[in-house]
């Protein structure tokens, strides 16, 4: 199997379902070799966006929506997500460009271990985990 079939298989082993992502057809013309699709889990685990790209790796995106009743300043809370990427192994945060959401970033090789992938995904959650219990901060602009 390739690591494409892999690394789904394992999501699927885990529990988590899978759903591709039906792109338009403007979209598929641009990312022809680019693969997209969905795995969702009930909490307290990630759910993922993800998009694999052929000879390079996978890219894991979760995202997290800022709360509408907190006025917040941006460069704090930009600074807040800089710290937390810097306390992480595995995983990096950045703020969305309109300032809505915020979003978890990982990426792994094209390269599928079974027992490197599974510490990858415990890695993501351990990252998340240990950021948030060191800045809890971070709980009054997400949810």
């Amino acid at each position: 199997m390739d690591n494409y079939v892999n690394v789904r298989e394992h999501f699927k082993f885990l529990g988590y379902e899978i759903e591709d992502i039906n792109l338009t057809e403007e979209d598929r013309a641009r990312n022809a070799q680019k693969k997209h699709f969905f795995v969702r889990i009930h909490p307290p685990r990630n759910s993922f966006f993800v998009t694999y790209h052929p000879d390079k790796g996978f890219n894991f995106i979760s995202s997290y929506k800022i709360k509408q009743d907190v006025e917040f300043d941006k460069a704090i809370l930009m600074e807040l997500l800089n710290k937390m990427s810097l306390e992480c192994y595995t995983v990096g945060f950045v703020l969305s460009r309109n300032s809505e959401e915020v979003y978890l970033l990982a990426w792994y090789p094209d390269n599928y271990h079974k027992q490197t992938f599974g510490l990858f995904l415990d890695n993501i959650e351990n990252d998340l985990r240990y950021t948030i219990n060191h800045n809890p901060g971070i709980l009054k602009f997400i949810y």
